[in-house]
């Protein structure tokens, strides 16, 4: 339905254009389509959304559309969508992790290879665990694509990605951020580039995404919450995931922590720059029944769930170490990809999860800056600018009631506390093709093959 443009800002792709003030409300949100094809010529149509959404709403991603209540169906290119909250981010829905579905073509075998798409490319074949093949879609309503053919390999390994790269067995491949890749490429001849590849380089671009730990304050106290969040320093976590070392720039300088902040503690909620002060985690476990068994010779467990195939392991890893000396014990539980995210759906969600929030599933307006990214005391000016304004063509980040929504982050914020661990960073690394650039989405990098060449 959107795309995300090379400065992270949602664009119109299979949508219309943005709608109009007036049909944009808190709780709908109407929408026109292009006049659109499958790659089969069939059209696509607003009924295609309305299958996708009674598709994706069970499935591993569900939780991200539970607060999308109905899709109408109003034409054949018209269609409302409806919500019983406040939803910041609508746009995100069917675009930036799930697509629109085909309602004509969707089979029992489509997890065999879609027999139909609406994208730039079209799936040919698929040897599973070795190879997907993509064939240009001429029915494309967007620019066609200028190669006439992409084959997906599977490596598992960055460092064996670049060795065939090196050896011109690949010509690019895509990483996601949770190694030093920039460095690591430079190693092997392939430089760092500030934009699209254009040859032989590495493209990086910070994310609009961030890997953080969220609590659930009534199942753990929010003493425990503000001393984990306290402890956990971002400056060391970025040092280990970012190739820069950079803590997440994007993120203002007060970080609200609601565990703290609802226990009346502000002093050990603290700006994000001071997070990792090991004294102050202390005294955040001095406020309540939990930190008084600690101070007395206990300790406090805390179980924490994550993505054990994604760059949440590392982290487990990495804030375990950090509070043993403050007694606090995780218990990691990691699942594979598609049964976390199913756990996060289901009322046996664990009272602690690390996890890459994103899109749709990015609700705190405070903390998550969606657009350019600068400094802290910009990205501020960012959110407090979001969180006043209503529809904007320019600034289409909003347009919901800017009540509605504090309302409903209130609500958060006093059943959680999240803390932000590092931002998310993506690679894409090439040889003699122009056009390949990171896009800072975790959609993957083919948003924009229908540009890549070779040069």
């Amino acid at each position: 339905m959107f795309s995300l443009d090379e400065k992270l800002k949602p664009q119109p792709d299979l949508a219309a254009g943005w709608p109009r003030k007036r049909d944009i409300t808190s709780s709908a949100i109407t929408l026109e389509l292009k006049r659109a094809m499958w790659s089969d010529r069939t059209p696509i149509t607003a009924s295609d959304v309305r299958f996708s959404w009674e598709k994706l709403r069970k499935g591993p991603t569900g939780y991200r559309y539970r607060y999308l209540t109905d899709v109408e169906v109003l034409g054949p290119r018209k269609l409302r969508l409806r919500f019983n909250h406040p939803m910041r981010r609508w746009w995100s829905l069917f675009s930036v992790d799930d697509m629109v579905l085909p309602a004509h073509a969707y089979s029992a075998s489509w997890k065999n290879g879609p027999t139909v798409s609406g994208g730039p490319f079209s799936f040919k074949s698929w040897t599973k665990g070795l190879k997907i093949s993509l064939v240009r879609n001429n029915a494309y309503f967007g620019d066609k694509a200028k190669a006439g053919a992409v084959d997906v390999e599977f490596v598992p390994e960055d460092e064996t990605r670049l060795k065939l790269l090196d050896r011109s067995q690949l010509d690019a491949f895509f990483s996601p951020g949770d190694a030093n890749m920039g460095r690591r490429a430079a190693a092997f001849g392939f430089p760092r580039t500030s934009k699209a590849t254009a040859g032989r380089g590495a493209s990086g671009a910070w994310a609009s995404a961030w890997w953080e730990i969220d609590f659930d304050t009534r199942r753990i106290g929010p003493d425990v919450a503000a001393a984990i969040g306290q402890a956990v320093d971002p400056a060391l976590a970025a040092e280990i995931f970012e190739d820069s070392g950079q803590i997440a720039d994007g993120i203002p300088r007060r970080f609200p922590a609601p565990g703290a902040a609802a226990d009346s503690r502000p002093a050990v909620a603290g700006p994000w720059a001071g997070r990792g002060n090991a004294d102050l985690a202390r005294r955040a476990l001095a406020g309540g029944p939990r930190g008084r068994v600690i101070n007395s010779g206990g300790n406090a467990t805390v179980t924490v769930g994550f993505d054990r195939d994604s760059a949440a392991a590392a982290l487990a890893g990495f804030m375990h170490f950090r509070l043993l000396p403050l007694r606090i014990r995780l218990e990691l539980v990691g699942l594979d990809t598609e049964d976390f995210e199913t756990l996060l759906a289901s009322p046996k969600v664990p009272p602690a999860v690390i996890r890459l929030r994103r899109g749709a599933d990015a609700p705190d307006a405070s903390a998550y800056v969606f657009g350019g990214i600068g400094s802290a005391e910009s990205a501020a000016a960012d959110v407090a600018g979001a969180e006043t304004t209503g529809f904007s063509p320019s600034k289409p980040v909003t347009g919901l009631d800017p009540a509605g929504w504090a309302a409903a982050q209130r609500r958060l914020e006093q059943a959680h506390a999240v803390y932000p661990l590092v931002r998310a960073r993506e690679w894409i690394v090439a040889r003699d093709l122009a056009g390949p650039r990171a896009t800072g989405t975790s959609a993957g990098p083919f948003w924009n093959a229908a540009t890549w060449r070779f040069t």
